[in-house]
């Protein structure tokens, strides 16, 4: 048995040896966070604003610069073991309208943490806040993502994404879009005071939960669209409350499994099917599911 222990640490610590060592950049601009993307890198972004579109001429490998309408945006692609952390007050701001405030394509094992994210001017076609394609193994945490030109959260083909404890509000389209993800969980996640045409739109995903989430004052159309292709769609101990929407989901949709969620001061009103218990005015309801679920 003590050889079996020993040779069980001794792999462990082979294993931990073999990872390449994280260093650690503190920038404090634009033009030194682009310089400072790559692997195995902590990033930590000092107090102030970050205007990512002035750091364009900025030479690293990890970064690449695609036009949009009206600019250009930053892509970060191929990095792992990535951690950006900003300071109280670090504020990423993309200028170009159309654009995406960050990118990420093809990385892994990415985490964001305590920043906030947004544009100087929100447009009203394309663009987004935060895109992550091709991704794997990301966290993005204590996060605020606001006034984008389409969506807050675009995810595509994305396997293994954590969202918690962050906010996404005032995007002029929806918070949250998701195609091809597998495995997306966001939990108390506040989705605030965004258009919702609709708010989340998820297709040919599987195993999407939000746990303890808030969707709350949004207004526009849905608060969902789930494509045909999508499985295990879920909403867990949340609120869905005042939210000025035409209705839940339209009927092209699938419906999300509720589970112990409240939908309160809604303009919409829910399928008769949908409702257990109810009390107060029309469309204020508690929808309860008891079923057992593998979280």
């Amino acid at each position: 048995m003590a050889r079996i222990l020993a040779l069980g640490v001794a792999v462990l610590l082979l294993a931990a040896g073999s990872l390449p060592a994280q260093t650690t950049h503190e920038v404090a601009g634009a033009g030194e966070l682009a310089q400072a993307i790559g692997s195995n890198r902590l990033v930590v972004l000092a107090v102030g604003e970050y205007r990512v579109s002035e750091a364009a001429r900025v030479a690293n490998p990890a970064v690449s610069w695609e036009p949009v309408f009206d600019g250009l945006q930053l892509v970060v692609t191929g990095v792992s073991h990535l951690i950006l952390r900003g300071q109280k007050g670090a504020n990423l701001l993309a200028s170009p309208r159309y654009a995406y405030t960050l990118l990420f394509r093809d990385c892994q094992d990415l985490s964001l943490e305590d920043l906030s994210l947004g544009h100087t001017e929100a447009g009203e076609c394309v663009g987004g806040v935060l895109r992550l394609e091709g991704c794997s193994e990301v966290r993005i945490a204590g996060c605020e993502l606001s006034g984008s030109g389409v969506v807050g959260l675009d995810l595509e083909g994305c396997a293994g994404v954590r969202v918690e404890h962050s906010t996404i509000r005032d995007c002029s389209s929806g918070a949250l879009s998701a195609a091809g993800v597998r495995d997306l969980l966001l939990h108390r996640v506040r989705m605030q005071g965004n258009q919702s045409w609709p708010l989340i739109w998820i297709d040919s995903s599987q195993e999407v939960l939000l746990d303890s989430c808030a969707l709350e004052g949004n207004s526009g159309g849905e608060l969902f669209w789930i494509g045909p292709q999508a499985e295990g769609v879920a909403l867990h101990g949340c609120s869905i409350e005042d939210n000025q929407v035409q209705a839940l989901f339209p009927p092209d949709s699938l419906e999300p499994v509720l589970v112990q969620t409240s939908i309160l001061g809604n303009t919409f009103e829910l399928e008769e099917e949908m409702v257990e218990t109810g009390e107060g005015e029309e469309g204020d309801y508690t929808w309860q599911d008891n079923r057992e679920y593998d979280w």
